[in-house]
């Protein structure tokens, strides 16, 4: 298991990394057409190109009771099933550590037996379970009384029990089973069986019962993740996305014992680090959290004839909305309209999207994701390389940290339109240092800290066609 080691910088590699001049306007106009045509709430979106930062966008409403709560780029959505690509990471990496099998029988890892009680003699594996072939069903969303006021008291070996095994609370063969065979049919399980896959974990890891605490130190920690998390306790909810039906009625901040399948909750700058992780074969900036002959594994369908596009806990779509395009990930939505997302790469361009919603119509969502991978594909011109044209970026902050004056240099390969901000690290702007046309080259502007408190502040250098971020700590 790939252990955090040292101080982890990849989420602001990323935000440093960005792109050179594109033919077409950026998505914002056209995402402002929506909110402005469509009953939209909120979306958060970016789009890579390898592990370079194209665009990312901030849009709409959080939370309708705040004022003020409009979506940054440190708000955090409920990822709903883009949960299980993501615990699917995390299961093979035990595979990889040889501390699981696939094919074996998921009762060899946990205190009881989990079995179809049609089908008692046939073994449910894991790889079925990461396949939707186990024949465990999750027919109804949540189950009576699964619906906590806060984070679950049960662990997930505690709550598979309670579900998957007779006398359990909530152990119902019609609700919990499928009538077929494990292993013969593809049916996609809402969520549920997600909590086998994490009592298996809790039983292996050195972290017992403590799935958050096992994700915390061989994914979150390692990839920079800082805000992600699995439990709403672990969150600021002041700055969390609400998520709210067509109609604009409130979900609530949901907390179930079933949050492996669909609790997640993160933004798309941290989503992204994972999913560019698995599109480069298993490493991002220096960290690698599985091996490329893992990530192969996990990117192959293991029961073709149940679903040729089904990988392990990842799904394929071939010639996505007729662009020929094919990519890998996985949708997430909570229904009537309450936050679709996306979360897809494209191994042949080379490109990653992710997008997180608290309202708005699935095709909207998809149409967008589309336009996000032409842009990225007409922004670098290039098709699958990893190479980019130069890009507008900000170079350093000279002194940092600093007490009174900095000197922000950036470098600009094109005469454009560029506007330097200064934002809180919740992405409130509290100043534009500047905003006018500038000549190619490089360039040094003067910021004046005297206004600003002791802290950490986000500089954001937005050109018409890319957006560089920069850290700076100013002292009093």
């Amino acid at each position: 298991m790939k252990t955090a080691t040292g101080a982890t910088v990849i989420i602001l590699a990323l935000f440093l990394l960005t792109t050179g001049t594109a033919v077409t306007a950026p998505p914002d106009d056209y995402i402002d057409s929506l909110f402005a045509n469509y009953n939209i709430t909120g979306l958060a979106a970016c789009a890579f190109h390898g592990d370079s930062l194209i665009w990312d966008g901030y849009f709409g409403i959080k939370n309708y009771d705040y004022v003020d709560s409009l979506v940054n780029q440190t708000t955090l959505f409920f990822c709903w099933s883009i949960s299980k690509p993501v615990m699917a990471i995390q299961f093979m990496q035990l595979w990889e550590d040889g501390l699981v099998d696939l094919d074996a029988d998921v009762s060899d890892y946990l205190p009881y037996t989990v079995e179809n009680p049609y089908y008692p003699d046939d073994a449910i594996t894991s790889r079925m379970i990461l396949s939707h072939t186990s024949s465990l069903a999750a027919v109804t969303l949540m189950l009576p009384g699964e619906v906590e006021a806060a984070d679950t008291t049960y662990s997930n070996v505690e709550y598979v029990e309670e579900v998957y095994v007779p006398g359990g609370i909530w152990f119902d063969p019609g609700e919990c089973f499928h009538d077929n065979p494990p292993g013969s049919v593809f049916v996609y399980n809402k969520h549920r069986s997600q909590a086998v896959l994490g009592a298996m974990i809790e039983q292996l890891s050195p972290y017992s019962d403590s799935l958050e605490l096992h994700c915390r130190q061989y994914l979150w920690d390692p990839l920079g993740m800082d805000l992600t998390s699995y439990l709403i306790g672990n969150v600021d909810t002041l700055n969390m996305a609400m998520p709210y039906d067509g109609g604009g009625n409130p979900h609530g901040y949901l907390a179930t014992p079933s949050y492996t399948g669909w609790l997640l909750k993160s933004n798309p700058l941290e989503l992204a680090v994972p999913l560019i992780a698995v599109m480069q074969g298993g490493e991002i900036g220096g960290v690698r959290i599985l091996e490329e002959a893992t990530v192969d594994t996990m990117l192959t369908a293991h029961f073709p004839s149940a679903d040729p596009t089904q990988g392990l806990g990842w799904f394929k779509i071939d010639d996505y909305q007729g662009t020929g395009r094919t990519i890998w990930g996985h949708h997430g939505g909570s229904g009537s309209n309450g936050g679709e997302n996306e979360f897809f790469f494209c191994p042949d361009e080379n490109s990653a999207v992710v997008i997180l919603t608290n309202s708005c119509p699935a095709y909207l969502v998809r149409n967008t994701m589309t336009m996000l991978f032409d842009y990225v594909q007409e922004v670098t011109g290039i098709e699958g390389s990893e190479d980019l044209p130069d890009a507008p970026a900000i170079q350093s902050v000279t002194p940092n940290p600093f007490s009174t004056i900095a000197a922000v240099a950036f470098e600009l390969p094109t005469d454009c339109e560029a506007r330097l901000d200064v934002l809180d690290m919740s992405g409130r702007l509290l100043l534009t240092v500047f905003e006018e046309v500038v000549p190619a080259g490089e360039h040094a502007v003067g910021l004046d800290g005297s206004f600003l408190e002791a802290g950490v502040y986000l500089l954001r250098l937005r050109t018409p066609f890319s957006v560089s971020t920069a850290k700076c700590l100013h002292l009093r």
